[in-house]
């Protein structure tokens, strides 16, 4: 709501993962915007048996996390704070095919393609953190935006002259895309 609302400091917490395989690690994250002006993601690499743990309430432990990185443990600690201080539950599945380019000199300039935005809410029963489902399968997905693509340009100071090439050459425009703002409404707020 808040992004809907244009609330200038807003967040989103977000569980994110990017398989079924139940070794690789489920992502806590926490995406801050302050003054319209993105601060840097903030997450955390979780052991996929310790994701219902956490969501149930129960307070997060080095052990449950996948990395050494001395950053994940203040994420992992502060997106149970934010999530706890909300009452806040799984609601929604949002999946989507990325495609991703990044330069070779840095990660700081990246283009994305996002294709097949579709979205499934939860049922009651796995709402709850106990019932947690980490699948990448949907039950009964709804496509977002059809079979439009949303492609981001990503950089961190000056715009690259190689995208306002792209720019050009395509005609594209900048507008907003909010993946889970835009699944809500196709989905309608009444099945979450």
């Amino acid at each position: 709501m808040a992004t809907i609302n244009g609330d200038r400091n807003r967040f989103k917490l977000r569980v994110r993962f990017y398989d079924d395989d139940p070794t690789t690690p489920v992502f806590f994250e926490i995406k801050d915007r302050m003054a319209n002006k993105s601060r840097p993601k903030k997450r955390a690499a979780v052991r996929r048996d310790a994701v219902a743990s956490l969501l149930a309430a129960n307070s997060p432990q080095s052990s449950h996390l996948t990395s050494e990185d001395p950053q994940d443990f203040p994420a992992l600690e502060e997106f149970c704070e934010r999530m706890h201080g909300l009452n806040a539950q799984p609601k929604i599945h949002v999946a989507y095919s990325r495609e991703a380019y990044m330069s070779t000199n840095d990660n700081f300039v990246r283009l994305t393609m996002d294709r097949e935005v579709r979205a499934d809410a939860l049922p009651r029963d796995e709402q709850a953190a106990s019932s947690i489902r980490l699948s990448m399968t949907m039950r009964n997905p709804m496509l977002v935006w059809g079979k439009d693509v949303v492609l981001e340009l990503k950089f961190p100071d000056r715009f690259p002259d190689m995208f306002r090439e792209l720019v050009h050459i395509f005609g594209l425009r900048r507008c907003g895309a909010g993946k889970y703002v835009d699944s809500i409404a196709t989905l309608g707020e009444d099945k979450l």
